[in-house]
């Protein structure tokens, strides 16, 4: 199974939680401005600010969310089920079980088939 939680996944999540960090805060600090402009110039200050909200929250929330979930990962104790070509230190253990007959219908359905007459 392949390591869920790759340095690589660390990374760009945590790339991820700055970016939104850093929208939120371009929100905040031209959030004052917007608000003494005045008419149109106004409303789309405020429809792009309101963006920079969703788009910065939902990376911030997304990158915890993928963090929270890495570590949880990383500590999950192994499963007891595992190939061991995974996991080199366990042994394998394997079940004797016999083997089920097969029973041959093939020969029973043809003979309840009539044959035809032409």
């Amino acid at each position: 199974m392949k390591e869920y939680f790759t340095n690589a996944t660390k990374t760009a999540a945590t790339l991820r939680l700055v970016v939104g960090g850093y929208l939120l805060y371009l929100d905040y600090s031209v959030f004052d401005y917007a608000i003494h402009k005045t008419g149109i110039e106004r409303i789309i200050l405020l429809l792009i600010l309101l963006l920079f909200l969703i788009a910065g929250g939902g990376l911030i929330i997304f990158s915890i969310m993928a963090l929270v979930k890495g570590f949880l990962a990383e500590r999950r104790p192994e499963d007891p089920g595992k190939d061991p070509e995974e996991n080199p230190g366990e042994e394998k253990t394997e079940e004797a079980s016999e083997p089920e007959e097969t029973v041959d219908t093939s020969k029973e359905e043809k003979d309840d088939e009539e044959p035809r007459s032409e």
